[in-house]
């Protein structure tokens, strides 16, 4: 059910008696705040759309949008942040969107949209750097060596590209039954391919010597079955490896450029509760 809609049922299950004084648009933004504070982000978005509800003019709009961002990324309503991007620090949150989607090619155009609409003040245009430097490395990762930021950025990201593995070389080394899982580094799931495999090979070629062909064409059909397995086998192996090194470099680095301390200053900096 949509947001908006849960408030509206919510508010419909609510005394009208004094539903609209300012003491209890008071003290629902107090209790809204203390959602925050313990963490209960879906019930706190839900609060705070429900007093925008009740009275627009309750709320900076700005602030509010801000305050609203910061509970969606929480919620991880990563799209809905996307296509609702303000004009103000709340930029930052479909940045940031972007980015956990592993959109970098899309975080990358918000960051440019910034840029043409506006000059960012100092505190922004730090924080927008910041996304532009990793939006550019993990859209290029593996395949940008050299990075102009700091020693600490420039030796996880490095380290991470020594961890990638070439899929067609996996393909390549497939060629040897097992060999592409070995390569993958998964030795023990190599051998067993190369056993299997080799079994099959070894049944079809007995069966076909010793005249029982419709035998021997069986163990051939299993073992050209595995072969190509193992192949792709290999190659899908490597391709988990990348993408959990990738995972990890992007966790990485994003702890490293502050992001979600950007996130939290942003939110008590200048949201509805500043």
């Amino acid at each position: 059910m949509p947001k908006r809609a849960v408030c509206l049922v919510f508010l419909l299950c609510l005394p009208l008696e004094g539903v609209f004084s300012q003491s209890n648009l008071n003290q629902a933004a107090n209790f809204t705040k203390s959602l925050i504070d313990n963490r209960e982000y879906s019930r706190a978005l839900i609060e705070l759309e429900r007093i925008s509800f009740i009275n627009p003019a309750y709320f900076n709009p700005i602030q509010f949008k801000i305050t609203i961002d910061y509970l969606k990324f929480q919620n991880k309503l990563y799209d809905d942040i996307i296509l609702n991007r303000g004009q103000s620090h709340d930029q930052i949150f479909a940045i940031d969107s972007a980015i956990a989607l592993r959109d970098y090619a899309n975080a990358q155009t918000i960051i440019n949209n910034i840029l043409d609409d506006q000059a960012p003040n100092s505190e922004l245009s730090d924080m927008i750097e910041r996304r532009l430097l990793f939006s550019d490395l993990m859209q290029t990762f593996p395949r940008k060596r050299n990075i102009d930021y700091s020693n600490q950025i420039n030796h996880t990201y490095n380290s991470s590209r020594k961890e990638i593995s070439n899929e067609m070389l996996a393909v390549l080394f497939g060629i040897i039954p097992g060999g592409g899982y070995t390569y993958a580094g998964n030795f023990f799931t190599g051998l067993s391919a190369f056993a299997i495999i080799g079994v099959c090979a070894g049944l079809s070629y007995v069966s076909m010597t010793n005249e029982m062909k419709p035998v021997g064409v069986l163990f051939a059909l299993a073992g050209t079955f595995f072969y190509g397995g193992s192949i792709y086998g290999g190659y899908r192996s490597v391709l988990r490896n990348n993408e959990i090194v990738a995972n990890r470099t992007h966790n990485e680095l994003s702890e490293m450029l502050r992001f979600n301390e950007d996130r939290e200053n942003i939110f008590r900096n200048h949201g509805v509760f500043k």
